[in-house]
């Protein structure tokens, strides 16, 4: 996302909460191959990831408004993949290396706040 658009969103959407799904690069590469996730049904191009590190600091980067960001549960149900996810999750290493669920939280609006305003130190 580019800096214009994200400041007309903050100001467009002011003390709005989004959740966002979160791939990381690894996998947002997988998917431009066109990845088959079962034998009839093809994953979408998902051209741009991020890992889960630095998630918090783009975010703060690109909208100045921004009130929070903080990670949701991923839930996987139960069987062989719930404790693979267990088990990854305990790894620093590992887990801000899948994908992620991200809770962002806009500051409310501010009277006469535009985009123009953004970004300038006063």
């Amino acid at each position: 996302m580019d800096d214009g658009r994200a400041c007309w969103l903050s100001v467009d959407l002011a003390g709005a909460e989004m959740i966002c799904d979160v791939v990381p690069r690894w996998f947002s590469r997988l998917t431009m191959r066109r990845l088959n996730q079962t034998p009839h049904y093809r994953l979408p191009p998902m051209p741009r990831g991020i890992n889960r590190d630095p998630v918090k600091p783009t975010q703060s980067r690109w909208l100045e408004c921004l009130a929070s960001v903080t990670f949701l549960d991923y839930r996987v149900p139960r069987g062989l993949p719930h404790m693979a996810a267990l088990l990854i999750n305990l790894m620093p290493f590992l887990r801000h290396e899948v994908p992620s669920l991200v809770h962002v939280k806009l500051i409310p609006e501010t009277p006469g706040r535009t985009p123009s305003d953004l970004g300038k130190n006063t």
